[in-house]
């Protein structure tokens, strides 16, 4: 606790930490000190290699590194775009448009060249084509009816099921006009099944940054990670959603002056 305070009292005066305060030499290897590392990861060592294996660049630090580790360096820009959206989104959007910018300048020039490309491509391997549309497709739509969605978002409470962000807070902005819009209908399992069983609500932050992650693996090193919040989601993907689930509607042609099922 003494270590903290002297620390975080360092850090508030405004005083630079020496080289030496922050650098040791352990068995011949130069090892630096992570100086965010006791707000994050308080049970761990907080001395590493002085490496960019451990450390990003940085040009105007005397051994090239930043003073933070690479894992408190996620941590706390996730903490920034989760606590702050309005300035991530206005950053993203600057950031969208020096790509575009990026690709007008480099990119312009060869557009038609691989247009023809992409065009001679499809032409000359139907097969794979075929094979990677039935793929997304497979795993972009959920077969599940509206009153199921509906007993879904109800179960969470109308929250994302990862963050517990609500739906009346849930904002979309496409076409450069924000408003409100529905929860994403997250795979848990990527590689999973359609129906009800692999559903959950989810908001557009959490449904991009899990993405094709294993569920166990990204949610529990998450910082939106509880153990109500992880029981919850297994406990409907296990035997909950056996009670909102339609069965299948019967296979048949239907006339146009009876309702009755021909066989």
């Amino acid at each position: 606790m003494i270590l903290i305070f002297e620390r975080r009292k360092i850090k508030i005066r405004g005083h630079k930490i020496k080289y030496e305060d922050n650098h040791r030499v352990n068995n011949g290897i130069l090892e630096k000190k992570c100086n965010q590392h006791y707000k994050w990861f308080p049970e761990e060592n907080d001395w590493f290699p002085c490496t960019e294996e451990y450390f990003y660049k940085a040009k105007n630090k005397t051994d090239g590194l930043y003073p933070n580790c690479k894992r408190c360096d996620i941590q706390s820009s996730q903490k920034n775009k989760h606590d702050n959206p309005e300035r991530t989104l206005e950053h993203s959007r600057k950031q969208y448009k020096k790509r575009i910018e990026y690709f007008k300048r480099r990119y312009i020039k060869d557009y038609e060249y691989l247009k023809d490309n992409l065009k001679r491509f499809y032409k000359n391997n139907p097969d794979k084509v075929k094979q990677y549309s039935t793929y997304k497709k497979m795993h972009k739509e959920h077969q599940i009816s509206k009153t199921e969605w509906e007993a879904c978002k109800k179960y969470f409470n109308y929250e994302c099921a990862y963050c517990g962000l609500p739906l009346s807070k849930h904002y979309i902005t496409r076409k450069g006009v924000t408003k409100l819009g529905d929860f994403h209908k997250e795979h848990v399992d990527h590689e999973g099944v359609n129906n009800l069983s692999n559903c959950v609500p989810s908001c557009g932050s959490c449904n991009s940054k899990k993405n094709k992650k294993l569920f166990d693996e990204w949610f529990i090193n998450s910082l939106n990670y509880t153990e109500e919040r992880y029981s919850r989601i297994m406990k409907w993907l296990i035997e909950d959603y056996k009670l909102y689930i339609e069965p299948p509607k019967p296979k048949g042609k239907y006339t146009r002056k009876s309702s009755k099922i021909q066989k």
